[in-house]
């Protein structure tokens, strides 16, 4: 990843000015780095904010004079790790509510749920934005035994199907709720 003589960020700092003069977008920069990066990539805000100064005629990749420049300290693995759990445990969990169950503030959780776990709201529930590979095959099995019990059953299979839950299998994704 990062030289031991320049920092991850700093060393990203430099992509993003390369990237901006070539006339990338902040979006798209964002997604090099991270296939670059991984956990060590800036944050989707600091990388759209480093772009727009570069973009302005910021020549400079270091930071302004007096500022600390610190890493936060509260989104760490373990904490990831804790706010995973509390999710998993129960999908219709708050923001605040973990806030308050792990001792972080709402905006670290918000940057542990959306940057690091990948997860949104889907009317009241987190989801992941990306179905894990048992989540896919579970489905495929799902929908090839529907297609089976159809072929062997015909109409009356379909008339006896009650939907109890729709958000699992749409056969079209809605604009909104």
């Amino acid at each position: 990843m990062a030289d031991n003589s320049v920092s991850a960020c700093m060393e990203q700092r430099v992509v993003m000015k390369f990237l901006v003069n070539e006339g990338v977008k902040p979006t798209d920069i964002y997604k090099r780095l991270q296939a670059q990066y991984g956990d060590e990539t800036l944050s989707r805000s600091k990388t759209s904010e480093w772009c727009k100064c570069f973009k302005d005629g910021r020549t400079s990749n270091s930071d302004k004079p007096g500022r600390g420049g610190s890493q936060p300290t509260a989104v760490i693995s373990v904490n990831i790790l804790r706010v995973e759990r509390l999710i998993l445990d129960n999908r219709r969990i708050t923001c605040r509510e973990i806030a308050q169950e792990t001792n972080l503030s709402v905006g670290t959780v918000n940057t542990i749920i959306h940057e690091h776990l990948h997860f949104r709201k889907v009317s009241a529930r987190w989801v992941p934005r990306q179905l894990s590979t048992f989540d896919q095959h579970r489905r495929v099995e799902g929908c090839t035994e529907l297609k089976e019990c159809f072929h062997s059953e015909g109409q009356d299979f379909l008339d006896r199907i009650i939907t109890c839950d729709e958000t699992w299998l749409h056969y079209f994704t809605p604009e909104s709720k």
